[in-house]
């Protein structure tokens, strides 16, 4: 059984499901290249996932969509940003040329997390109103770094004629004859050279299929290949690299970034892709380093600017990070990146009202982009504006319904209002799109000490210990409270050992240990602790925080 149909069904198709849902019967629809924020403008992302989601949208029979070639025909090809036909106006435009009632646009770009996000959004030809919008997440399971056609014009030999079949095959999700297409072509040419004088083309776009096909081990010996008939290339670098992170090999990923730095050390792309890299694997330090100089370098990228604003902000480094971000809304002002930033920054300086306006400039950016709507709705509920913040997890999850970071935060806000029910149904939601979800364990937890349940507070502990390395020693204070309530008095005085072994300053550690050794028999030692806590009181110790039955 899938958790949920979406999953299922796969990003395009689901993507395709939720804006047609939202279009009349009959409606003539156009699918507009997608644009791929951060990436270089040959890049093909943002053309591929527009005929994915095209491919799709044109198996609903109700609709009318438009075929590629007349896009081509009547916009000469453009790319979103360089013809005027960016925003809703620009698919209002676009829409009258074709003819079309809706247009399908678009932005594809690496989120926070490093996670590739797109949204899309159908926009009404006659009233530029958004009909129907959807984000999701997608791999970049195509092939990017291709070279010019010598002379502008497609090569007429076989080689190239298999290549451009699979590379075509690769596009359209059809790994498996992507695989067959590129296997014949490197029987013809041992280099992979397809046709183009491009050595290694060919082993890169296989390894790439059989990544794709789950394959990893061929995946990595294409990739290898590659590299042996063109040493040193950094396309092949870059996929192997790119490769390497799907499969969370984070240590030879780095490796190959490194070879790439070192190929093109005057190159500020390098340098940017490995920061990037760096943040994404939560190296704060190397990230600002590299992205430092991807900027001495000349990249005037304001994700550059913004991604290092955000590690500084880990960092501790407020105003600099202030600074960047600063700098990012000088360059791009519609970056919604920065305003998630600067949401956070504000927020950690206690300024929630200043952090409520930038995550109302990030929604107002991408109003269906789920990750808006989280953010804004988890500084509302810090400002105690429990309504508010629910319809903004409510939108979250209408954008997108396996969002389980926005289950966890809204079980959190109902269990304030008491409504457990709900909010157990939200914990467990998230921890099925999301097992081992610690956030989502710890509150559910909280809920069942609340209602009692004492032997399953314990066990999602026990869960959240097994994974916390080291474990905060909350947890084990926390569990000691369950295990007493179910009269597993020795199992409570172990926890409470290692949570004062950690945290010797806290009364209420040896009230509770004390209790336990006096059920138990063991009068001697409930003494000492008696004794322990009239010294602590005597000292007049601040106690250090305790537990909060499973807090988060």
């Amino acid at each position: 059984m899938c958790l949920a149909q979406a999953v299922c069904a796969g990003p395009y198709k689901a993507a395709a499901d939720r804006l047609a849902a939202g279009l009349p019967a009959a409606s003539k629809v156009a699918v507009l290249p997608f644009l791929y924020i951060g990436e270089d403008e040959k890049s093909r992302g943002g053309q591929v996932v527009a005929e994915r989601l095209t491919t799709e949208l044109a198996g609903d029979k109700k609709l009318r969509v438009l075929e590629r070639a007349l896009l081509d025909k009547v916009l000469g090809g453009p790319r979103l940003d360089a013809a005027g036909l960016a925003g809703e106006d620009g698919a209002r435009k676009a829409g009258k040329l074709l003819a079309a009632d809706f247009v399908v646009i678009g932005s594809l770009y690496r989120g926070n997390g490093g996670r590739l996000e797109f949204n899309a959004r159908a926009v009404e030809t006659a009233t530029g109103k958004i009909a129907s919008a959807v984000a999701g997440g997608v791999t970049a399971d195509w092939l990017e770094g291709l070279p010019a056609f010598p002379g502008g014009k497609m090569p007429e030999n076989a080689v190239f004629k298999l290549c451009w079949a699979g590379l075509r095959a690769l596009e359209r999700s059809d790994h498996a004859a992507a695989a067959e297409k590129f296997s014949r072509a490197l029987k013809e040419d041992a280099t992979g050279a397809c046709g183009l004088y491009s050595p290694g083309l060919g082993w890169r776009a296989r390894g790439q299929a059989r990544l794709n096909l789950g394959d990893s081990a061929g995946a990595m010996e294409d990739f290898a290949a590659g590299l042996k008939a063109a040493p040193g290339s950094v396309e092949l670098l870059s996929a192997r690299a790119e490769a390497y992170i799907t499969l969370g090999r984070t240590a030879e990923a780095m490796k190959d970034f490194d070879a790439i730095v070192k190929a093109r050390p005057r190159d500020s792309e390098p340098w940017l892709r490995r920061g990037m890299a760096q943040a994404m694997f939560g190296d704060k330090e190397a990230a600002v380093k590299d992205l430092t100089r991807a900027l001495e370098l000349g990249a005037i990228e304001p994700m550059a600017y913004a991604v290092r604003g955000a590690m500084l902000m880990f960092q501790g480094k407020l105003a600099e990070a202030g600074r960047d971000l600063d700098k990012a809304a000088s360059l791009d002002p519609d970056l919604p990146e920065t305003y998630f930033t600067r949401g956070l920054l504000y927020g950690r300086q206690g300024r929630m009202k200043e952090a409520l306006q930038a995550f109302e400039i990030m929604v107002e950016l991408e109003p269906w982009r789920p990750q808006g709507y989280f953010e804004r709705g988890t500084c509302l509920a810090a400002m105690h504006r429990f309504d508010r913040a629910l319809a903004d997890y409510n939108k979250a999850l209408e954008l997108n319904a396996d969002y389980a970071e926005a289950y966890c935060y809204r079980g959190a806000l109902l269990r304030t209002r008491l409504r457990n029910d709900e909010a157990l149904a939200d914990f467990d939601k998230a921890l099925a799109l999301k097992p081992g979800y610690v956030r989502a364990l710890g509150a559910r937890a909280s809920v069942y000490f609340d209602l009692g349940r004492n032997k399953e507070a314990a066990a999602d502990l026990g869960k959240i210990i097994e994974q916390e390395n080291p474990p905060r020693p909350e947890r084990y204070y926390d569990r000691a409270l369950a295990w007493g309530r179910m009269g597993k008095f020795k199992q409570a005085i172990e926890d409470l050992d290692r949570y004062i072994a950690q945290v010797p300053d806290n009364p209420a550690a040896y009230e509770a240990r004390g209790y336990s050794h006096e059920r138990l028999g063991q009068s001697a030692k409930a003494m000492a602790d008696l004794a322990k806590i009239k010294e602590l009181v005597k000292k007049k110790v601040k106690p250090s925080p305790a537990g909060a039955g499973g807090r988060q």
